[in-house]
């Protein structure tokens, strides 16, 4: 492993001192995503800090995020677990996302910006941008998506249940054939179930199952 780092870390230096050509710039990232799968900790902390010194991707911000939420390895402090590769991703990712040099005007990049946002905890900022989408794109793939998200985000992040079912209702009203309508309906069925509604429940739960039969939702809305 001791050599492994050594070899990710002489990259980061050849980033910082800008010794790398453009045209190795993609074979470089190709060894420093491998180096987040690395089985030593430290690499992947290394791998970590080389890749906010490139002109990032898509995939390069996906693959950090995943780390973020997934790497197994932790330290006991105090007595308490802290996974200090999975903090490192999610400074990689702070610093990623405040720079504009990797982001693309993309719709499903401008997705990818909101869904990190609510990996780092940040569930008002993942809003804001996720509306963005909606705003920007409204034509998109990613649009519904972002709704549904954002009313996940208000409702199991902010505790706003009361924004949630309207972000859920806006997402019936502006896309109602799509997919994820099914979801929308589902989740404002649980929503009043929390509350104790029982009766607004069960409406939404079975339009659920009446018109989607076969889906997801159909089937998690039979447990209710």
């Amino acid at each position: 492993p001791s050599v492994r780092k050594g070899v990710v870390f002489t990259l980061r230096i050849m980033l910082e001192e800008r010794k790398v050509s453009e045209k190795h710039h993609s074979l470089v990232e190709e060894l420093l995503l491998f180096s987040l799968k690395d089985e030593h900790p430290l690499v992947r902390i290394q791998s970590l800090r080389a890749l906010r010194l490139l002109e990032g991707r898509e995939e390069i911000i996906d693959q950090v995020r995943v780390v973020s939420l997934n790497d197994p390895y932790f330290t006991k402090r105090n007595g308490q677990e802290i996974y200090i590769v999975r903090e490192e991703a999610k400074k990689t990712l702070r610093i990623m996302l405040k720079e504009d040099k990797w982001r693309k005007e993309e719709d499903s990049a401008q997705f990818q910006v909101g869904i990190c946002y609510a990996g780092l905890g940040d569930y008002e900022k993942a809003i804001e941008e996720l509306q963005k989408v909606v705003d920007k794109y409204p034509k998109s793939r990613w649009a519904p998506d972002s709704l549904e998200r954002t009313g996940i985000y208000y409702w199991q992040g902010l505790d706003d249940s009361e924004n949630a079912i309207n972000t859920f209702e806006v997402l019936i009203d502006k896309y109602p054939n799509d997919n994820v309508v099914s979801y929308a309906y589902y989740w404002i069925g649980t929503i009043y179930l929390k509350q104790n509604q029982f009766d607004l429940a069960k409406k939404k739960f079975l339009y659920v199952q009446s018109t989607w039969p076969n889906s997801e939702m159909a089937e998690r809305s039979k447990n209710h």
